[in-house]
């Protein structure tokens, strides 16, 4: 089991806790985060988005790849052997993209 994996299912309170971050209806927090079509074609900065290509729960296909379409200078990395937490799984992939970007 991964170590967020432990954290989330291993800690009998946790679980509660985080359902408590999150209370009411999940939609009102994606709708708090949404940007229109326009929004993101007026997006002027440099962007790198990664992606775990095993991601099954949120697949980069529908996600990801799909928003980068709507960002001119959208970069996309997608992440082969990887998931949902590229951090956990490839922690020195992300820091050398953030590098990268960050100069």
């Amino acid at each position: 089991m991964r170590t967020r994996e432990r954290v989330l299912f291993g800690d009998p309170d946790y679980g509660a806790y985080f359902d408590s971050m999150f209370g009411g209806d999940k939609r009102d927090y994606v709708k708090a985060t949404l940007l229109t079509p326009d929004e993101l074609a007026r997006v002027r900065c440099e962007i790198t988005m990664m992606h775990g290509r095993d991601d099954r729960p949120f697949p980069a296909e529908q996600l990801t790849l799909t928003l980068s379409k709507s960002i001119p200078q959208a970069d996309v990395i997608l992440l082969g052997s990887c998931s949902h937490s590229i951090a956990m799984e490839h922690p020195a992939k992300l820091i050398d993209a953030a590098r990268r970007l960050f100069n």
